[in-house]
């Protein structure tokens, strides 16, 4: 990711984080690396006010997940199984508001990338459930062509139509353009 940054015009410089293991193996990391030449600021252990906007914003996203999951109708075993989309979810969201005191500088997501986020126009609700075309390219004509599924979000690194779905009876994901949009939520 640190490198994807530097291509991309992003070069970092220093890291700052607490000093947990996870951050100290990426200090290894980044030191073994020949290319990459960060310093690493580490805070006291259990000192959350050196941190404050982050803990913050930490608070608010977890607040957004709880809200997308629970206007998404999810029994709690496939609230565990899909909280990591609705966080993703909820983070691309939240990229694309603009805080007030920042309206001319347009939503986190243009002020980093340049560009506006081109998935903004095909953006659906978490949860929206919709027909996933399942047909094989030889079958009965009497068969169902498709299957109900419940939206997951944009599928990253994919056209602006390609969307992650859910399939409620094997609660397995698949990655789909081939959609017909129900317009409701409703789990079971």
């Amino acid at each position: 990711f640190l490198r994807k940054l530097r291509k991309g015009g992003y070069a970092t410089f220093q890291i700052r984080a607490d000093n947990a293991g996870e951050n100290r193996t990426l200090q290894k990391l980044c030191e073994s690396s020949e290319d990459l030449h960060i310093e690493f600021a580490f805070s006291a252990r259990d000192s959350p006010q050196f941190n404050g906007l982050v803990e913050r914003l930490f608070s608010t996203l977890y607040s957004w997940l709880r809200a997308v999951l629970n206007a998404a109708k999810l029994p709690v075993h496939l609230r565990k199984g899909v909280w990591t989309y609705a966080a993703l979810y909820v983070t691309e969201v939240r990229n694309q508001l603009v805080r007030e005191q920042q309206q001319q500088l347009g939503p986190p997501y243009v002020q980093f990338h340049n560009t506006t986020w081109n998935k903004i126009g095909n953006l659906k609700q978490f949860g929206t459930m919709a027909v996933i075309k399942t047909a094989k390219p030889i079958q009965a004509k009497w068969r169902d062509k498709g299957q109900t599924m419940m939206c997951l979000g944009h599928a990253p690194d994919h056209a602006k139509d390609v969307y992650w779905f859910l399939n409620l009876d094997t609660e397995k994901v698949w990655t789909t353009r081939d959609i017909t949009w129900l317009n409701q939520v409703q789990c079971r």
